[in-house]
Parts: structure tokens; C-alpha cells; sequence
């Protein structure tokens, strides 16, 4: 059966994508089959999250995806039990074709200000860098940047360069050392919900939502959360 923090995510998931829901063909074509047999209704998810969890992609990915573990329950991740929401006759909720990349994607990448990322990843806080006069009073201002920081921590989650002891950029083959804090993901998903009521009459063209990215702030910071996206 299903714990209750599947449950809870599952009812979040209905609330929230409830307007995107839309019908699909998950059979495919079937000879002798009527257009009405073959449509199941159910709704795509989008979440999009960052993590502190490991030390690479690959050890994010095994938490959320984590290959051969399926006679291993103890070790299932997060879309693991996803797969497995259908396993109970009485869940309405079954995910939809997991072993299909244009149905089921998992996309994990570095927290770095130097791709695009989606938006959603921490949120923007500014650094200033002052020199300090003989007297110990701060004078003009040297530099200044941006980097993104856990909201709630603020921790920075943003990979920043590595600095030696004397607070100088460290560099290896004559190329500067980063240190990474945080991975992002997306995760893109589609559910068939049985026994659904009748979707709307204009259903969405696009199988998944767009993700807007994440703009390098001029003058003041943007602010965003993590979410489950409903822009479907």
C-alpha cells in the first residue's frame, strides 16, 4: 500500500494540476479498439528542487532515481515510489510509462551561475566587497556580485570558488578551483488518474510545462521558492 507521505504528495499533486489535467493515449494505437477505450485521463507534474545531498549528480541521482533496486525496497528512491503508487488497486494515481524519456525525465545539474537554470533555485543575495581604511572604517566599494542562497539557511548554493588560507582563489593546472554546494532537478512526470471526472475542453498542447530560468539580477534581487510548477 501506499505511506502517507506518497499519499500527501499524490493529493498535493491532484490539487495543484488539477486544471492541467488532460487525456492521453497511453496504449497507443490498438487495432479494433474505439478512440473512447483507448484514452485514459491524468496530468503532468513538474517539480523543480535543490539539494545539498552528495557530493555529485550521481549521488543525487541514486536518492531519486537509483538504478537495479527494484527487489530492494529499502533502497527505492523518490521516483522508485513513484512507479510503485499503481502497485495499490484502491490508489487512483499510476505513473505513466517511467522507462519512456519523452514521458518520464529526471534532469540533475550543479547549482552554478554560469548555465541557465529554471527558476526557483534559492534566491538572490547581493556581495559587496569594501576595503577597510587604517582607522578600521569601511571606504569605497571594491566589488560587487550575486549569489544564491538557501532562504531559509542562507547558505550559499551556488558553486563559489575555492580559496586558500590566505582567502586568495585557489587554482590547479592553472585553472581556479570551485567548490559545489548544491545540485538543482527537475523532475518531469506524467500520471494516469483513474476513475478521473471529464477533462476540460481545451486541454494543453504541450506534454510538459515550461520552465522559466533563473535571470542574474541588476539592481535588486528576485525572490522565488521551490515549487511544484503549474504552468502547465
Amino acid at each position: 500500500g501506499m505511506d502517507e507521505y506518497e499519499y500527501a504528495m499524490m493529493m498535493e499533486a491532484e490539487m495543484g494540476m488539477g486544471r492541467g489535467m488532460y487525456e492521453f493515449n497511453p496504449m497507443g494505437p490498438m487495432s479494433g479498439a474505439s478512440a473512447a477505450d483507448e484514452k485514459k485521463q491524468g496530468f503532468v507534474v513538474q517539480v523543480l528542487c535543490y539539494s545539498p545531498y552528495g557530493q555529485s549528480v550521481t549521488e543525487l541521482g541514486g536518492l531519486i532515481d537509483p538504478h537495479s533496486v527494484e527487489n530492494q525496497k529499502d533502497k527505492w528512491g523518490f521516483a522508485t515510489r513513484l512507479a510503485h503508487l499503481g502497485d495499490d488497486p484502491n490508489n487512483p494515481f499510476e505513473l505513466y510509462k517511467k522507462e519512456d524519456n519523452e514521458q518520464f525525465k529526471v534532469e540533475i545539474k550543479e547549482v552554478d551561475l554560469e548555465i541557465e537554470m529554471p527558476g526557483g533555485i534559492g534566491v538572490w543575495e547581493e556581495l559587496i566587497d569594501e576595503t577597510t581604511t587604517q582607522t578600521g572604517s569601511r571606504s569605497s566599494v571594491v566589488a560587487r556580485k550575486w549569489i544564491l542562497v538557501d532562504p531559509m539557511t542562507r547558505e550559499t548554493i551556488s558553486k563559489e570558488p575555492m580559496l586558500n588560507e590566505d582567502g586568495k582563489p585557489e587554482f590547479y593546472r592553472g585553472l581556479p578551483v570551485s567548490k559545489v554546494n548544491d545540485h538543482w532537478f527537475v523532475l518531469n512526470a506524467k500520471f494516469i488518474w483513474r476513475n478521473a471526472p471529464e477533462p476540460p475542453a481545451q486541454p494543453n498542447a504541450s506534454p510538459f510545462g515550461s520552465m522559466m530560468s533563473t535571470p542574474r539580477p541588476t539592481t535588486s534581487p528576485g525572490s522565488s521558492g521551490n515549487s511544484i510548477s503549474d504552468d502547465l
